[in-house]
């Protein structure tokens, strides 16, 4: 479940003071009979944690405002809803739910909040949120596609381009690859990858990744830039998906609203945030 505030377990102080703050005086724990009250105990977290809670109550307030402002209200049904699902995703047993709870230092009442703003915060964004045939489509042979390439690493772009150029002249790629390239792990045999899909190079290089899911067979790719330097690419064969079944079709369509939903929320409140006049006062 995606996170509003800083962590879970400020939440469950989140209630514990909004529950109790009236009740300074109820004693909360005894050392050697030496009572500890709640009013010392709340005034310990205040010392300790108050900016993060603070943060948090200032998050919410964010949230709460612009779901008054669009005229949105999250009803017990649809808490109740997510909370379920919540459930039946991670927990196969009450037991565990509630273990789970107690390790987070949680309480329901809490977690049904947090499911609240998160389910308010779909609302104001799933408007704005598409999914295309030409999107399902394309991350499905991100997914499925499988290329055979070839790359030499070099330092700079100077020395890419100068390889490349001598590629095109004709040049024998495997023959380049073993002298210049600086990926020790794939020099030896020519800068071969063996087969991979998109995905296998998306998260570590992702302009190397774009650029070679595009070539055709036998293109040389123009100088990729990565953390690494530079990459002159061939692919040497590409082996195409059969078409998407239905189930795969509607499994993808799922998989890229999630996504998408996910971090439209995140780029949401990021800029209410942002935007927003908050004055910090606690401590002045």
């Amino acid at each position: 479940m995606w996170r509003l505030w800083c962590s879970i377990i400020g939440s469950g102080l989140l209630f514990f003071f909004s529950s109790h703050w009236g009740y300074g005086q109820e004693i909360v724990a005894r050392v050697n009979g030496e009572p500890i009250t709640r009013q010392q105990l709340i005034q310990a977290l205040l010392e300790r944690a108050g900016r993060s809670i603070l943060e948090e109550l200032i998050n919410e307030t964010i949230i709460q405002q612009a779901l008054e402002k669009a005229h949105i209200r999250i009803t017990p049904e649809m808490v109740e809803k997510r909370l379920q699902q919540f459930r039946e995703k991670n927990f196969d047993t009450e037991e565990k739910f509630r273990a789970w709870l107690e390790e987070k230092h949680l309480t329901l009442a809490a977690l049904r909040r947090e499911i609240e703003l998160e389910l308010g915060i779909e609302e104001l964004v799933k408007p704005g949120i598409k999914v295309t045939e030409e999107d399902i489509q394309l991350a499905y042979r991100r997914q499925a596609k499988r290329m055979r390439v070839r790359h030499i690493l070099v330092r700079t772009e100077a020395e890419a381009r100068e390889l490349r150029q001598r590629l095109l002249q004709g040049e024998d790629f495997a023959t380049l690859a073993r002298k210049y390239s600086l990926d020790t792990g794939t020099a030896g045999r020519g800068g071969d990858l063996n087969y991979f899909n998109y995905y296998a190079y998306a998260s570590s290089m992702p302009k190397f990744a774009e650029t070679v899911f595009r070539l055709k067979v036998g293109e040389i790719s123009k100088p990729i830039p990565s953390p690494f330097g530079y990459h002159i690419a061939r692919v040497d064969d590409i082996k195409e998906p059969p078409p998407m079944t239905r189930e795969q079709h509607d499994q993808f369509a799922r998989e890229l609203y999630a996504r998408r939903l996910d971090e439209a929320k995140r780029a949401w409140f990021q800029q209410a945030k942002a935007q927003a006049q908050i004055e910090w006062l606690l401590g002045e």
